[in-house]
């Protein structure tokens, strides 16, 4: 079956969805295209393991949001997010493995056994890591500013660190600041 449409939207993931929402709203003609039997991209859960359901990769994903949900007419319940503590778990070839939970000092506490520096360094990335993510929710979902006008919003603040680490540094050279070990 043939059909003209405005937009192809090559995806349908958590992103392509809510681009292809707004394209349709704002009155083009959008088709969706995805090559999973399923859709939701990086946001769905699969039993991977018998008797054991896992996000395929959407760790720190937490729902579009209110303004999406609204702008979008998203009813409330169109999607439920899960809460998982440990947060995070990675195993390593050798039987090791890090552990992150919801309670920072737990988290920090278990790094501890990689080296004197870890766990007071967890505390400190996770300091850093609120003000990056403060610095990105402030321009989240608005016109991207430009390089000087941030420099300006957040010069001599709290948050001038994290945007200077954010826009040039890797964030390997990041957590280099916080960790010793290459494991942490």
């Amino acid at each position: 079956m043939a059909h003209a449409a405005d937009v192809v939207v090559v995806g349908a993931g958590h992103n392509g969805l809510v681009c292809a929402g707004y394209l349709a709203k704002a009155g083009l003609d959008v088709i969706v295209v995805e090559r999973s039997h399923r859709i939701g991209g990086a946001c769905v859960s699969e039993e991977l393991v018998p008797g054991f359901t896992f996000s395929t990769f959407a760790y720190g994903a937490h729902g579009p949001g209110p303004k999406i949900c609204r702008e979008l007419e998203i009813p409330a319940d169109a999607f439920k997010v899960i809460e998982a503590d440990p947060k995070m778990f990675f195993p390593f070839p050798d039987g090791d493995h890090i552990m992150l939970w919801g309670d920072d000092d737990r988290s920090a506490t278990q790094l501890r056994r990689f080296g004197p520096r870890e766990e007071g360094g967890y505390h400190e990335y996770v300091r850093f890591m609120a003000r990056a993510q403060k610095v990105a929710q402030d321009i989240f979902l608005s016109p991207p500013p430009t390089h000087a006008e941030l420099y300006a919003r957040y010069a001599s603040t709290e948050y001038a660190d994290a945007l200077e680490a954010m826009l040039t540094r890797s964030h390997w050279d990041v957590l280099c600041d916080y960790f010793e070990s290459d494991k942490v």
